[in-house]
């Protein structure tokens, strides 16, 4: 890369002197990792990510800004290079993240709804490594949470379907809607493939049906006998009668309406938050 990405001076880096020295770097480190390709919200970011091989790896030149930043938001920022605008971050990146989200949870440098991002993004890296004493903790403190990000809420949701506390997950997903998604089309998008698992689940334990249990490469028999301790702290499925938000929402807004035009949809689509397939450093 040649050009600074703030004035498009030519350069020997991503950033010339002049807006190195004025740049907020740690928002502006915020900004890159958040960026949505192809947007047109910032033309000549949209032309660097054209020379990239992905797109997306755009995200990735936090890694190359953020030196200076405090260890704290250095850690924060350096994730969200990693999982963008997703709710988690690669499999492949975990071990990695842990690191990160341990030098970073607890620091000042970060506002209450960065630690829940950071947070949500732990809750799904725990739930699927079968850490369920380190995620329910985890899922305790978003749950008390004021405000969440989509994605955690997205992650609560799922990690009480996984065990088996389907009312709490309800309340999960209500909370979500709460949370003024309602101009984040992939966010949506994320919500009824929600409402769908939530109510596949239900249906299936009050048939008595296979629930889930962990299905680790190793260890499943230990990971089962330890998984039913969930089962004291379920409510209890319920069977028919659950009217999730999608079926019964009604918006004013012209965007929603199941009649909404292609033309429609592709104009307002230029504030979906892509999901992303990204690989760990």
């Amino acid at each position: 890369m040649t050009s600074c990405i703030l004035c498009g001076k030519e350069t020997g880096s991503c950033l010339c002197e002049n807006c190195r020295n004025e740049a907020d770097l740690a928002q502006l480190c915020v900004d890159i990792a958040t960026y949505r390709p192809g947007c047109g919200e910032h033309p000549l970011w949209d032309a660097v990510c054209q020379t990239l091989r992905t797109p997306y790896h755009f995200k990735n030149l936090v890694f190359a800004l953020s030196d200076q930043l405090s260890v704290g938001r250095k850690s924060y920022v350096r994730v969200l290079g990693i999982a963008g605008n997703a709710a988690n971050v690669p499999k492949d990146s975990r071990q990695w993240f842990y690191a990160r989200y341990a030098e970073a949870k607890d620091t000042e440098a970060l506002t209450a709804l960065e630690k829940m991002r950071l947070n949500g993004l732990a809750l799904g890296a725990l739930y699927m490594d079968y850490r369920y004493d380190e995620a329910e903790r985890v899922a305790n403190t978003l749950y008390a949470a004021e405000y969440l990000p989509w994605q955690a809420s997205f992650n609560l949701a799922k990690y009480y379907v996984v065990t088996r506390r389907y009312e709490q997950a309800v309340k999960a997903v209500k909370a979500f809607v709460k949370k003024d998604h309602e101009n984040d089309l992939f966010a949506l998008s994320q919500l009824e493939k929600l409402e769908k698992d939530i109510s596949d689940a239900m249906k299936k334990a009050a048939a008595g049906k296979g629930e889930y249990l962990p299905n680790p490469k190793e260890g499943r028999d230990e990971q089962n006998k330890v998984f039913p301790r969930f089962e004291g702290r379920m409510p209890g499925a319920k069977s028919g009668g659950m009217e999730f938000w999608s079926t019964k929402r009604r918006h004013s807004r012209k965007l929603y309406r199941k009649d909404a035009s292609v033309k429609e949809l592709s104009r307002s689509s230029q504030r979906l938050c892509c999901p992303e397939r990204v690989t760990g450093p």
